[in-house]
């Protein structure tokens, strides 16, 4: 009867160090196929959708229609308007504007101010400021519906004009175009959804 070489069972901290060895051995391939193919694309993608935004935010804004009248933008593709206020300007150049737009900071801004004058939380916005001038004003904030209903029209071209207020566009959706048969079914959908159906009276059958 011939012996048969057996090899020995291997230990359990070799097994470990196989599967430490194969497992960056894979990790290096998938880098190497991030770095290689994935980010270009990636990339590619990047630079698609950026095209495909700004068109489609000119034609939303524009209302253009297709000539034939078959495509139009999908109906989840819409736009939403922003504001943004330089408030350190809006200060240094219009006192006046910042007084009446009520300026505003946040808790922990307020509760870093009160601890500093040993005050409590129950004080006003107007004490905060009372206390530390240069602080609450290096720290408030602005909402931007206050300084709207603060301003008139002139005042607000001339906020604009000096960079104080930025006037912005944001998209959201993806900015694809359907046909116009489809996007009006959807609305028309939508439109249904929001009328309560008709009640069944008393006395008939729902057949």
């Amino acid at each position: 009867m011939t012996e048969t070489d057996i090899a020995p069972a291997e230990s359990p901290y070799a097994t470990l160090q196989r599967l430490k060895d194969e497992y960056d051995q894979i990790n290096e391939e998938l880098e190497e196929i991030r770095t290689t193919l994935i980010a270009p694309r990636e990339e590619q993608i990047s630079a698609i959708m950026a095209e495909a935004e700004m068109i489609a935010k000119t034609i939303y804004l524009g209302s253009i229609r297709d000539p034939e009248g078959k495509l139009t933008l999908s109906p989840t593709y819409k736009t939403r308007r922003t504001t943004k206020i330089d408030i350190d300007k809006l200060r240094a150049n219009h006192p006046e504007i910042y007084g009446r737009v009520r300026p505003y900071v946040t808790d922990n801004i307020a509760m870093d101010i009160l601890e500093a004058a040993n005050g409590s939380m129950d004080q006003v916005q107007a004490l905060l400021r009372g206390i530390n001038k240069d602080i609450y004003d290096a720290k408030a904030k602005v909402r931007v519906p206050d300084l709207e209903r603060a301003i008139n029209p002139p005042e607000r071209e001339v906020l604009v004009s000096e960079g104080i207020i930025e006037d912005g566009i944001i998209t959201v959706g993806e900015p694809w175009v359907c046909s116009a048969a489809f996007a009006a079914a959807v609305k028309s959908q939508k439109r249904g959804r929001k009328t309560k159906p008709a009640e069944i009276e008393e006395g008939e059958d729902d057949e």
